[in-house]
């Protein structure tokens, strides 16, 4: 088993940089960067088309009310 150490959620849409509201579904996605860094990104549900090719996982969340 790998593990990865990554921020918590930044609670905005990586695309739109809209910020999430209390009780919204969105998706992290963790990422490899260069020389092995890695990154988290979260995704509004309304621009969520799928894994980006460079992800190494992803997940839904929900910001707590």
């Amino acid at each position: 088993m790998v593990n990865f150490d990554f921020k918590k959620s930044s609670r905005k849409c990586f695309d739109t940089e809209r910020s999430f509201q209390p009780g919204e579904e969105y998706i992290s996605v963790l990422v490899e960067l260069s020389q092995g860094e890695t990154e988290r990104r979260d995704f509004g549900m309304e621009v969520w088309s799928g894994p980006p090719e460079d992800c190494i996982g992803w997940w839904k969340c929900c910001v707590p009310e």
